[in-house]
């Protein structure tokens, strides 16, 4: 069943009148009178819906409502360097938001490669990506400048991960609660900012295997695992 995205209805709606982009993909669907389809408001709730045509214009009137459909019992967070190639980029959102991310921290680091972010398309990706995935919350995608300032303000009830090279394979022993994981650039974290991550007490250092991977591969491969350890309680 496909999914549509409209961020203002609650669970005390009686009927949705969609947007006019919106109402264009409804459109594309071809749907009938009287037929179904999930609606998701970003903010925690899916409506499975049903579609009433008046004067040719759509409405959906919500059947039944899912608070917190499609996401995990634990948060994870993404956070990795500005990525130049604008594909690369909104290809690791999508993916990250589909495997379950609950926020996507983009920073600025010493080694990121420059380009000029577009916030409104990534947000639009953003949110194709939840109709995708049948997801009830819209990721908060935040924009930082530098790691220094983000490591100052880390939420911290946050396990913070570092994807290291050198470091380890400790799932099962540590990584069981919220977290947050930090991807490095192909050309890896400064030595001022590997400098900064060996000063987190509790920093996690995660070997994800032997094979050098772009930065995109890496944070897919690593909130995949994690992903699947929660939903499956590995």
């Amino acid at each position: 069943m496909e999914c549509l995205f409209f961020s203002d209805f609650d669970q005390l709606s009686n009927s949705i009148i969609l947007p006019q982009d919106e109402q264009k993909h409804l459109k594309v669907l071809r749907l009938k009178d009287g037929e179904n389809i999930m609606i998701s408001n970003g903010k925690g709730l899916i409506a499975l819906s049903q579609v009433i045509y008046k004067n040719n214009e759509p409405i959906l009137v919500p059947i039944e409502f899912y608070p917190y459909y499609g996401e995990l019992e634990n948060h994870i967070s993404i956070a990795f360097c500005q990525i130049q190639a604008r594909d690369r980029l909104e290809f690791l959102i999508e993916k990250a938001i589909e495997l379950g991310v609950a926020e996507i921290i983009i920073i600025h680091c010493d080694f990121s490669q420059k380009f000029n972010l577009q916030p409104e398309r990534i947000k639009n990706k953003a949110i194709s990506a939840i109709k995708q995935s049948h997801r009830s919350i819209l990721p908060q995608i935040r924009y930082e400048k530098s790691l220094e300032i983000f490591l100052s303000k880390i939420n911290p009830n946050l396990t913070p991960i570092l994807l290291d090279e050198n470091g380890d394979n400790p799932l099962k022993e540590t990584i069981r609660r919220d977290s947050i994981v930090f991807v490095g650039p192909e050309g890896g974290f400064s030595p001022e900012e590997m400098q900064i991550f060996g000063s987190m007490e509790n920093l996690v250092r995660w070997k994800l295997g032997n094979r050098r991977l772009r930065t995109e591969t890496a944070a897919i491969k690593a909130i995949s695992i994690l992903s699947a350890m929660f939903e499956n309680n590995v």
